[in-house]
């Protein structure tokens, strides 16, 4: 089985562009804009984990080290049917 996270990621004010491509080069199932106010742009981020210990943890500790990304959330996380 696999996990099957959502992530909301706010690249840093000036580095959208390069935030974008560096979670593209991740090969997310989907990689979102989300319009938020005053022209900002949140990334909304879908990505299929293995489910064992600590690939999340993992995940998000190379997720928080990419270049331009400021911070994200989990906004849901489910198993996969399949």
């Amino acid at each position: 089985m696999a996990l099957i996270v959502v992530y909301k990621v706010m690249p840093q004010s000036d580095q959208f562009d390069r935030a974008k491509q560096s979670l593209a080069n991740l090969k997310p199932a989907r990689l979102e804009e989300e319009p938020l106010a005053f022209g900002l742009k949140a990334l909304v981020m879908t990505v299929q984990l293995p489910e064992t210990d600590g690939a999340q943890d993992s995940f998000e500790e190379n997720l928080s080290k990419l270049a331009g990304v400021a911070s994200f959330a989990a906004l849901r996380a489910s198993r996969s049917l399949g």
